[in-house]
């Protein structure tokens, strides 16, 4: 499995540096207005993203949308102790984030916490994904362990390039699908016995 997943990150990064700057431009525009336009963001009181890295669909608009638009934003935080995510909320991207050591800006510590039974939309990051909404992250199972916890009703949602779709992910009991994906070309939601979280 481990073989079979590693694999895949490889060739998805490939393709994704393989983007100039242009395709990858014109791709978040499109991802970033399908998710705006869509009825989980508009009926979403609280939202937890995360921000982009320089590989990934870009969130920088759709976090700077959350907060103009009157929601809650939480961003998590990495705990390295133990592979888990701490959830603050954040009000100003520019003074309330800070690179953390895996190169990525994370809410400052000091932020106030996010209760997770408030969120009613995540936005969850990933390498690779398929059509029956199994997602790839990056091998340290900090999603598939928040995702997990019981007496949350969240929407989970993933953005990416089409490149990163693969015929079939390889995954596990305990790692976690999402219910829609958005694209540069499509908008995927699941039905029951598909996507599944």
């Amino acid at each position: 499995m481990k073989t079979a997943k590693q694999q895949l990150r490889e060739l998805i990064a490939g393709r994704l540096r393989a983007l100039s700057a242009a395709e990858r431009q014109a791709g978040d525009r499109l991802i970033t207005a399908a998710l705006l336009a869509s009825g989980e963001f508009q009926n979403a009181r609280t939202v937890l993203a995360y921000d982009s890295d320089a590989l990934e669909a870009g969130t920088h608009e759709i976090l700077a949308a959350c907060l103009s638009s009157g929601k809650k934003l939480a961003l998590p935080r990495t705990q390295k102790h133990d592979f888990s995510l701490a959830l603050h909320y954040v009000a100003d991207l520019k003074r309330d984030l800070e690179v953390c050591r895996l190169g990525f800006r994370e809410p400052r510590p000091e932020l106030p916490l996010a209760d997770p039974t408030e969120i009613d939309l995540v936005i969850v990051p990933g390498v690779a994904f398929d059509l029956q909404g199994q997602r790839l992250g990056r091998g340290k199972g900090y999603y598939d362990r928040f995702l997990s916890q019981p007496g949350v009703h969240w929407r989970t949602c993933a953005l990416a390039f089409e490149c990163q779709l693969a015929d079939a992910v390889p995954h596990a009991a305990h790692d976690q699908g999402v219910e829609m994906l958005i694209t540069e070309k499509r908008v995927i939601r699941g039905e029951k016995g598909t996507f599944r979280r």
